[in-house]
C-alpha cells in the first residue's frame, strides 16, 4: 500500500478536527459577541443576580449543545474515511501474498473466512475509534500563565471563564468592546484547543492527534498482517521496506532483512 495515499487520507481525517478546532474558537467568540449585546451598562446595574446567572447559564449551554453536534458531525465524517483506509489496507496487505500460498501448496483463506484475522482487525479498528473519540473528549485548552505554568482547562471551564470575564468587562464598562473581542481572540489564537498526553507531558493539536491515531492503527493492522502471513508460511526473516528522504534515525535500518522473533 503507498505511503502517500495513508497519508493524504490520514490528513483528511485530521483536518476534519483541525476544522472543528476552528469552529469552536469563533463560536466562542461569536457568543462573547452576543453576551455583550445582551446585556447594557445601565442594564448590569438593575439585573439582579439570580438574572445573570440564568442568562450566563443560557449562553453557556447552547454553548455545550452546539459543540457536542459539532464533535459528532466530525466523528461521523471521519469514520468512513477511516473505514475506507483500513479496507485498502486489508485489501493490498493481505491479497497481495496469495500467489505465494500457491507457489507453495499453502493454504490461503479469504480475508472474509479468515476469523482469526478478522478479531484481531476488528481489534484494532475499534481501539482507533476509541482514540479518535478521546481526541474530542479530552478537548481543553492549554493554557501559559507564564514562567513555565502550564496548565490544561477543559472546554467548559474555557467557556465558563471567558465568557464570565468578557460580560463582566463589556457590561460594567471596565473595557471597550472591541478591547474585549481582541483580548479574547488572542488568548484563542495563544492556546489552541489540544490533546494533553500526561505521560509523556507533550501537548498536541487535535489535529495532530486524531491523525496520530489513524496511522498508529494502520501499522498495527500492517504488522499483524505481516505476522501472519509469515506464521502460516514459515518465514524465518522480513524485508523492511524504505522509501527516500527518510529522517535519520530511520534510514539505519530501512531496506533491510532481519530475524523475526516471535
Amino acid at each position: 500500500m503507498r505511503d502517500d495515499y495513508k497519508i493524504k487520507m490520514a490528513g483528511k481525517i485530521a483536518a476534519r478536527y483541525q476544522d472543528l478546532e476552528e469552529r469552536i474558537m469563533q463560536d466562542i467568540v461569536r457568543r462573547i459577541v452576543k453576551t455583550g449585546e445582551i446585556t447594557s451598562t445601565a442594564d448590569w446595574q438593575i439585573t439582579s443576580t439570580a438574572d445573570w446567572q440564568i442568562n450566563r447559564l443560557r449562553i453557556l449551554g447552547y454553548s455545550s449543545e452546539d459543540i457536542e453536534r459539532e464533535i459528532k458531525k466530525t466523528l461521523n465524517a471521519s469514520y468512513p474515511e477511516m473505514f475506507e483506509l483500513y479496507d485498502k489496507v486489508i485489501e493490498k496487505e493481505y491479497v497481495r501474498d496469495k500467489d505465494v500460498y500457491e507457489q507453495i501448496n499453502a493454504e490461503y483463506i479469504p480475508y472474509d473466512q479468515n476469523e482469526q484475522l478478522k478479531r484481531i482487525t476488528e481489534a484494532i479498528i475499534d481501539q482507533s475509534c476509541e482514540d479518535l473519540e478521546n481526541v474530542t473528549n479530552s478537548l481543553g485548552f492549554y493554557l501559559d500563565y507564564g514562567n513555565g505554568r502550564k496548565v490544561l482547562t477543559p472546554l467548559a471551564q474555557v467557556y465558563s471563564g471567558y465568557l464570565d470575564a468578557a460580560c463582566y468587562d463589556i457590561v460594567t464598562g471596565a473595557f471597550d468592546y472591541n478591547s474585549v473581542l481582541r483580548r479574547v481572540v488572542t488568548q484563542l489564537t495563544n492556546s489552541g484547543l489540544r490533546k494533553i498526553d500526561y505521560s509523556s507531558g507533550r501537548a498536541d493539536r487535535v489535529d495532530v492527534a486524531a491523525r496520530r491515531a489513524v496511522m498508529t492503527g494502520v501499522v498495527k493492522l500492517t504488522h499483524k498482517i505481516t505476522e501472519y502471513h509469515m506464521e502460516q508460511l514459515g518465514c524465518e526473516y522480513v524485508e523492511v521496506s524504505w522509501h527516500a528522504g527518510a529522517r535519520p534515525s530511520h534510514s539505519v535500518w530501512q531496506g533491510k532483512v532481519y530475524k523475526w522473533n516471535k
